[in-house]
């Protein structure tokens, strides 16, 4: 009976909300929400592919502030004092007053894992006067915020920042930004961009390097002067974005009074209020990649889960955090300038509260940044030492991108910031720019130290073939995309080629290691042989000595035998005793003459075994760059030949479909109707039915308890009597 029940009530009013003419009120801004989620999805997903789980000696990397140019000059008079500079910080006074569960928030935890898996750097060497930046606390109510630990609205907004795609997952992108924000907010007129990330592929921002150098201090709101650079100019991507971050921000009085120096260094001061102003105009700016028109917030709530497994621990947070603050201080160290004060303390910036006030007014001593202080000789000196080493952790994890450009552009593509390939060790082609475009004399490559590092014979002189059908490639994820299946195919198609592309960095650089190998090789070949003739001509000399030996004992046992002398058998046994000296001597150089033939063998079976691994590692690296610009054409050829017509065919075929399923939903909605009333007008007649036999029932009780009294009666009464 009770699979017989008619509907619930709540489902007979979700089938009348279903009918004709009475749409969802909300439907458009469910799809639209339903678009975006899936939207924040996809690139969450993207951005967790592109790079590995960092192993523990790769997160060990990530807490080093100093470049790796820049390592070499790190002594222990250097560490020395910056542990003193550690010692007497606010940050450790205010480190060391928390708990380990304040120290290890959930939130903080987030923001390491989030910060060293996308740019492969902690939080706190992020924002550090290494990037010119520094952290400044909001202040609340009765109280001062904490330097040492960052705030949970502060650490959410910047974790929801990094994950956002138009960064390219690249540190000097997101830092370029942020410094640009906090110098519109304080209306600070130092020189911008700042070393490291001074290099930039943007034509409008390397103007506004120009306006600075040839001002002076004499300068305007830097968003002024950046709107003034991008006249007669084709900007970047970058710039617009830069100009819609300057429409964004305001600046009021207390933010122009904000100290930005730290430790004697510039370093801006970042806030909450700068996150949040970042934040809002990466959300409203009109991307052209329209995959990018996504909020931040929506992007981390899908991968803040996807790293939750990921290094550090939480209970190796405080740690880290600690190893981390230890390296900005030793960087501070590193690049402080000579000139101290009387006592020779350095000058203290806007951590201690007894010189909050100075700033570049203190008699010209600040260095610009970290690592501009001057010594442009010694830093060339150790980026051509150390600028070449392959960092594997960055090569294996990096993702190569560049700015978009435009055709007339295509030659600055790969002029990246030298300070990026020193850090990472990742061979890169060189391109010379113009006087006019870089700033460079003579041909020469802008370079973090101002000159250029010599080229390695090895390496090629410029862009192989897939290098330069790359520079199209990048240039893909800008494109406007209409969001259909088609586009989505065309990032797979780019990703794949980017995969390639790294791939045949690998094999190129896989074929230099094996040409120094050969050629070292080769050279130890050389010298064995030279060894081994060497000994040849020993053990010759020996045998011709043994011989002579020889006859002369056998000449003169001839002689005795002959003569019978025996006083001569002295001497015979004399010459027995050399011979058998020699002998040994021959043995022995014949013992080394074959060790030494077999390593000569090893070393020849060696070199041609890496010959051969050469030979294959060309062959591959041919295969794909064949590959690779097969896909470029069958992407090209996609690109022309599907346009917007497969994206209206899907439309107009829901349409079709979702206007066939509404006309089955209205016939199934009259068919349930008219089964309701059949089953109401069925229930009335039965339950009629029933109320006419319970009135018949009751009147044959009724009838039987009458006959039944009647009967009763007669009985107590007797027989009648008969007449």
């Amino acid at each position: 009976m009770s699979d017989q029940r008619p509907p619930k009530r709540k489902e007979q009013g979700a089938i009348k909300s279903s009918r004709p003419g009475k749409k969802p009120k909300n439907s458009v801004a469910d799809n639209d929400a339903a678009d975006n989620g899936d939207q924040a999805t996809n690139l969450a997903q993207l951005c967790f592919n592109a790079r590995e789980k960092l192993s523990k000696e790769q997160l060990e990397e990530t807490l080093i502030a100093i470049p790796l140019s820049f390592r070499s000059r790190l002594n222990a008079e250097t560490e020395r004092r910056g542990e003193e500079l550690y010692d007497r910080s606010k940050e450790k006074r205010d480190l060391d007053g928390k708990s380990p569960s304040q120290a290890t928030q959930g939130y903080f935890a987030a923001l390491w894992r989030v910060c060293c898996r996308v740019f492969l750097k902690s939080p706190i060497a992020l924002i550090s006067p290494a990037n010119a930046l520094q952290y400044r606390p909001s202040h609340g109510k009765g109280g001062t915020g904490s330097y040492g630990v960052w705030s949970e609205v502060f650490s959410k907004a910047l974790s929801q920042l990094i994950v956002h795609p138009c960064w390219r997952m690249e540190e000097g992108e997101f830092v370029r930004a942020l410094q640009f924000a906090v110098k519109c907010r304080v209306g600070n007129s130092s020189p911008w961009p700042i070393k490291p990330w001074k290099n930039v592929d943007c034509p409008a921002i390397r103007a506004l390097s120009r306006m600075y150098e040839q001002q002076g201090v004499d300068v305007d709101h830097i968003h002024e002067m950046h709107k003034e650079a991008r006249k007669g100019v084709n900007p970047s991507t970058m710039s617009d974005f830069l100009v819609h971050l300057g429409n964004v921000v305001k600046t009021t009085a207390s933010d122009a009074s904000d100290v930005v120096t730290f430790e004697g260094f510039h370093a801006l001061p970042v806030c909450l209020k700068d996150l949040k102003h970042l934040q809002q105009a990466v959300d409203s700016f009109n991307w052209p990649d329209e995959s990018w028109r996504c909020s931040c917030e929506d992007i981390y709530k899908v991968y803040r889960p996807l790293v939750a497994n990921d290094l550090p621990l939480l209970s190796d947070i405080k740690g880290c955090h600690i190893t981390s603050l230890k390296s900005v201080f030793h960087t501070l160290a590193l690049g402080r300038r000579r000139n101290t004060n009387d006592d020779g303390s350095p000058p203290r910036g806007s951590n201690d509260a007894d010189n909050g006030q100075e700033d570049e007014s203190s008699g010209g001593q600040l260095s610009s940044s970290v690592f501009d202080d001057g010594n442009e000789a010694i830093q060339a000196q150790e980026y051509n030492e150390v600028g070449s080493t392959e960092d594997d952790m960055r090569q294996q994890t990096e993702v190569p991108t560049t700015f978009n450009g435009d055709d007339d552009e295509e030659d600055d593509l790969y002029n990246e910031d030298s300070f990026v390939k020193a850090k990472r060790g990742r061979p890169r082609p060189q391109v010379v720019e113009s006087d006019e475009e870089s700033g460079s004399h003579d041909g020469e490559v802008s370079t973090l130290h101002g000159s250029t590092p010599p080229r390695q014979p090895s390496l090629p002189a410029s862009p192989s073939p897939l290098h330069r059908s790359s520079r199209v490639l990048h240039e893909l994820p800008d494109q406007g995309s209409t969001g259909s299946g088609h586009d989505q195919e065309s990032v797979s198609t780019w990703l794949h080629i980017r995969t390639l592309e790294r791939t045949q960095i690998n094999q190129q650089t896989h074929l230099v290691d094996h040409a120094r190998r050969l050629d070292t090789v080769t050279a130890s070949v050389n010298t064995v042989t030279a060894s081994v003739n060497t000994v040849t001509a020993s053990v010759n000399t020996v045998t011709a000595s043994v011989n002579t030996v020889t006859a002369s004992v056998n000449e003169q046992e001839r002689r005795l035998r002959s003569l019978e002398l025996r006083p001569h058998m002295t001497e015979a046994d004399g010459l027995r005793s050399q011979l058998a000296t020699l002998t040994a001597s021959k043995e022995d150089s014949e013992r080394k003459a074959i060790g030494l033939y077999g390593k000569v063998k090893g070393l020849e079976d060696e070199k041609a075994t890496l010959t051969k691994e050469r030979d294959d590692l060309k062959l591959e690296n041919t295969r794909l760059t064949q590959q690779s610009n097969r896909l470029n054409q069958r992407h090209g050829s996609a690109n022309e030949d599907a346009g917007h017509a497969n994206f209206r065919a899907q439309v107009l075929q829901s349409i079709r479909e979702d206007t066939q399923l509404r006309q089955e939903n209205d016939g199934l909605t009259q068919q349930l109707g008219q089964l309701r009333d059949e089953s109401n007008s069925r229930i009335q007649t039965l339950e009629a039915e029933k109320a006419q036999w319970l009135t018949e029932r009751e009147e044959l009780k009724r009838l039987n308890a009458d006959l039944t009294q009647d009967a009763g009666g007669k009985e107590s009464q007797g027989p009648e009597p008969r007449g």
